[in-house]
């Protein structure tokens, strides 16, 4: 059985910290020698976490690209990796996505430090990223348990429920421990606008930050549990709704755990250290109010595999495919590289499901901006091998096209069965002139990036490598 190791790196970016994490992943190839080659990992090994360091951003949103690239680069040298790492991600979150050079900055480390997935993870993306690397999605998939995952770090507090294993909702609330900086002696040094927002709705515009007292911000504190709490059981107030960055969650009454993660996570969790200063913001009292909040202790919080190293557990991993014979092939833009994947929840027991409606709520989990990003859309080995279900599909793949997709670049479709030469046929005269591509016998999960290869014989073949982001158990 062939065998090889990758070294593999993950980066977090975050609102107030970043860390690296590098990883081993071992991979196998299960086919026979005379088949063509099916790669599988059977072991995640994390062999050097980076110390926390803050983020080299400024209060006017500008990274500091620079000492952000000596930190990566002073790790990767810590973990006797410099010409060893093939492979990686690099995601950035929370505030420090909105700063304004986000993009340059780490599309510039990708460039530098190698071939690695770059994703700006939005407020739902990044629920789900926290969620898996908490250890959420496993747990509710190997029991067949619903989780939430409440992801609170600096900025943000993200939410993901998974049922089953299956991401059934998310959501972002703009509360998190960095909104109130505090010095050595616990006095307010700042407060950002989320925190501005909260201390005006508890005391008025009247009161101004440097007057902040020991007593005003404990009250603000206990208010930012309150709004954490209301988003997570559906309940908002008007508040909750103003800081809302996403659409609101469900009401989940029937909840098997509640996992939190982030930093202000790694601070609920370690009781005894819940008064220690030294992190320069709110974040310990957060977690000691969220400890002690009534409605909370009603649900069945549990402590997650992961908890500060939640969302960087992420590590771009390689599998290889091939494409078979039935592909539609028509682009003349190939090789691409970090294609995101869409993976609408389609009920193929439906006799007329609506794809077109579930592929939009499928890319808005990854937060994608459907009328120009490029992307591909999967369809799972549930969908029926039938003529009638074919000519269904390529109506509602048209629908969602002509709506809501990028009329720009080809639309790229990956069905798991061996259809992909019959939706294409159905496909392309619906989408004249946009080209169309189809290609099938790949499996891809939610969160996975594609390269799609130059094709072989005469465009029969493709190859295509499918990025994972690697979560260890």
């Amino acid at each position: 059985m062939d065998r090889k190791l990758i070294h593999s790196v993950g980066i977090d970016i975050g609102t107030t910290t970043t860390q690296v994490i590098f990883s081993n992943l071992t991979v196998v190839n299960r086919a026979p020698a005379s088949q063509v080659p099916v790669y599988e990992f059977i072991e995640r090994e994390i062999v050097y976490q980076s110390p926390v360091s803050f983020t080299p951003i400024n209060r006017e949103g500008t990274i500091d690209a620079t000492r952000l690239q000596q930190f990566i680069e002073q790790q990767i040298e810590q973990a006797g990796l410099a010409e060893k790492v093939e492979t990686g991600a690099i995601i950035i979150t929370g505030e420090t996505a909105k700063a304004h050079n986000a993009r340059d900055a780490i599309m510039a480390l990708s460039q530098q430090l190698g071939d690695f997935v770059v994703a700006t993870a939005g407020p739902n993306l990044e629920s789900v990223i926290a969620g898996r690397g908490s250890g959420a999605q496993e747990l509710a998939q190997n029991n067949h348990l619903k989780v939430m995952n409440i992801d609170i770090g600096g900025g943000t507090s993200n939410y993901v429920v998974f049922d089953c294993g299956r991401v059934v909702e998310t959501a972002c609330l703009n509360i998190g421990g960095r909104l109130v900086e505090l010095n050595d002696s616990g006095d307010v040094v700042y407060v950002h606008k989320p925190g501005v927002v909260v201390m005006q709705d508890l005391f008025g515009e009247a009161l101004h930050p440097r007057q902040i007292t020991a007593d005003h911000l404990k009250r603000m504190v206990d208010r930012m549990a309150d709004l954490i709490v209301e988003v997570m059981e559906g309940q908002l107030s008007p508040l909750a709704v103003q800081l809302l960055q996403t659409s609101a969650l469900s009401e989940h009454k029937d909840l098997d755990a509640v996992f939190l993660s982030g930093g202000v996570g790694e601070c609920y969790y370690q009781h005894d250290h819940q008064e220690a200063g030294g992190f320069g913001d709110i974040g310990p009292r957060l977690a000691l109010s969220l400890l002690r909040h009534g409605r909370l202790s009603k649900y069945p919080v549990r402590r997650p595999n992961q908890t500060l190293r939640a969302t960087v557990i992420g590590a771009g991993a390689y599998s290889l495919t091939l494409s078979g014979s039935t592909i539609w092939l028509n682009s003349d833009e190939l090789p691409l590289k970090n294609i995101p994947v869409v993976h609408p929840a389609v009920d193929w027991l439906q006799p007329e499901p609506s794809i077109c409606d579930e592929i939009v709520i499928a890319a808005e989990r990854m937060d994608l901006a459907l009328g120009c990003d490029r992307y591909a859309i999967a369809l799972d080995r549930g969908m029926p091998v039938r003529y009638q279900t074919v000519q269904h599909v390529a109506e509602e793949l048209a629908r969602f096209y002509q709506h809501h997709g990028n009329h720009q670049d080809p639309a790229f479709v990956i069905v798991h069965n061996d259809i992909g030469k019959a939706v294409g046929m159905e496909l392309q005269p619906k989408l004249q002139p946009q080209p169309v591509s189809v290609i099938d016998e790949v499996i891809t999960h939610e969160g996975d990036y594609i390269d799609i290869g130059n094709s072989y014989f005469g465009g029969e073949i493709v190859p295509l490598t499918v990025k994972s982001l690697a979560f260890p158990s």
